[in-house]
């Protein structure tokens, strides 16, 4: 059974709940109420790009929605660009006008680097770092039988958001 916690968080809809398995108790944001419902609808959804680099060019994967059940609920799109400071401008900014005033989230799977410094020097993007061994992991309980790819890759990368 969740249990609020006191004062501020309260307030703001954060609950916390028990896992009946590990025991572990976790925060919980609790969107019953009406105005947390409007809050979040008025942002708008997040646009989910999963990045997988590489020198010259990288490959990315752009959805919005849902990636897992309907596939109608999903609008999804990949494609590349080159390790250019004007391509990746022109890139962030149409991802920017996809996400029509959205977040705009990036999974990549790197925590530093040329790509991660140019990204980072542009407002309104939230980077995330995927640490490159989850990813193989990851790969190998979707694909048992290998099979690495970019586009593949940088398509698990966004599903990690």
């Amino acid at each position: 059974m969740p249990k609020r916690l006191p004062n501020n968080a309260a307030r703001s809809g954060v609950e916390l709940s028990t896992d009946p398995v590990t025991n572990r108790t976790t925060p919980v944001r609790n969107l019953t109420t009406s105005a947390d419902h409007v809050a979040v609808s008025s942002v708008g959804q997040p646009l989910i790009v999963g990045i997988d680099w590489a020198d010259k060019r990288h490959d990315f994967h752009v959805y919005r929605g849902s990636p897992i059940g309907d596939s109608q609920s999903a609008d999804s799109h990949s494609g590349q660009f080159e390790q250019d400071p004007q391509a990746i401008a022109q890139q962030v900014q149409a991802w920017r006008e996809q996400a029509a005033g959205g977040p705009v989230r990036i999974a990549i799977e790197q925590s530093r680097g040329a790509l991660i410094y140019a990204l980072l020097e542009h407002p309104g993007i939230e980077l995330f770092p995927i640490n490159p061994k989850q990813l193989a992991r990851f790969r190998e309980a979707l694909y048992p039988a290998g099979g690495k790819n970019d586009p593949g890759d940088a398509q698990l990368l966004s599903l990690f958001l």
